[in-house]
């Protein structure tokens, strides 16, 4: 063991010639040797878990080309919370069935020194929430193309049984090639029944397990007050985002879902978009479930019925915004 610590060692600053200046873990600094992973920035924070850009260094030891990856980890006040660290398994467990361009794809679960981790591919590009800062008034036709993907994903996976829970635009990768995907999958649930696709999903996975964790700005009145989410719930949350995707505004202007029902307040038309492509849009904002469509119905309604091509015509006589990279 010790001989392998010493040659990870020796690998690791000789693979990175600026090792030292690394910036450590926030609250528990990584030696080397003290694990597979070696963290190196922090790429983002949530309520309950970190990831980083980490080398992985057994990849590094075998000579792999692309030796990085993104690791996922408890917050260093949860590493040991029982609830907490099989909330991250479940995460492994459902992701690790989801095959799609619009899901993060995951390698592993691990035990690390630091606690459970998962392993996943290290993505280039943004945060919607992110991007929307760069560009407030919205984006542009890039947030058509990613409207039509998120509708899409959000189709496969309900197609799976399986519930995002928290789709929000802090959730939401826009790479630069023009892939959108789903981030943190924490409150995820699974319906499955006999013989149905989620069913191979759902195996192992412990449904008594519910984190109340949501967004305010983007949950559907019946999520705020029952706290459940559903196919339903995902489809308002989704459809807020494409709002604030294409207009850079919240749909009842930062109220909530339940704040906006009692005010009586119904989302605007945006100008970029005509009544025809409005309307199906509109309808995942209602307040009432059943009056939304399905995620699949509003995938098909923006692609197949040309709606995404008439927008394409729409903004053809502008260029499509610089991507921003930091």
């Amino acid at each position: 063991m010790a001989q392998v610590r010493r040659q990870r060692r020796k690998t690791r600053q000789s693979s990175s010639p600026n090792a030292s200046a690394m910036p450590a873990c926030s609250a528990h600094p990584q030696q080397p040797g003290d694990g597979r992973f070696y963290l190196e920035s922090l790429l983002g924070s949530g309520g309950m878990c970190e990831v980083y850009s980490a080398l992985d260094l057994r990849r590094v030891e075998w000579g792999d080309a692309n030796p990085r990856v993104a690791v996922k980890r408890l917050l260093p006040a949860l590493a040991q919370h029982p609830q907490a660290q099989v909330a991250l398994a479940q995460e492994f467990c459902v992701l690790r069935h989801l095959v799609h361009p619009g899901v993060v794809r995951v390698f592993d679960l691990h035990k690390e020194p630091f606690g459970i981790c998962l392993s996943m591919e290290l993505l280039e590009g943004r945060t919607a929430y992110v991007e929307l800062g760069a560009y407030p008034d919205g984006l542009g036709m890039r947030a058509i193309q990613a409207t039509a993907k998120l509708f899409g994903v959000l189709a496969f996976l309900h197609g799976q049984g399986v519930i995002h829970g928290d789709i929000k635009p802090a959730n939401l990768f826009l790479a630069p090639e023009g892939r959108v995907a789903l981030l943190d999958f924490n409150v995820a649930s699974v319906t499955a029944r006999p013989g149905a696709a989620s069913s191979p999903v759902a195996q192992g996975l412990r449904e008594t397990l519910r984190l109340p964790a949501h967004s305010l700005l983007h949950a559907s009145p019946e999520r705020l007050s029952t706290g459940r989410p559903s196919a339903a719930d995902d489809v308002f949350s989704a459809c807020c985002t494409a709002y604030e995707l294409l207009t850079g505004r919240h749909p009842f202007k930062g109220r909530s879902a339940q704040e906006a029902q009692q005010q009586g307040m119904i989302a605007e038309k945006p100008d970029i978009l005509t009544r025809r492509q409005w309307e199906p849009l509109g309808r995942g904002l209602a307040f009432a479930p059943q009056d939304r469509l399905t995620a699949a119905e509003l995938h098909k309604r923006f692609t197949v019925r040309g709606v995404l091509r008439r927008l394409a015509a729409q903004w053809s006589h502008h260029e499509a915004l610089p991507y921003k990279k930091e």
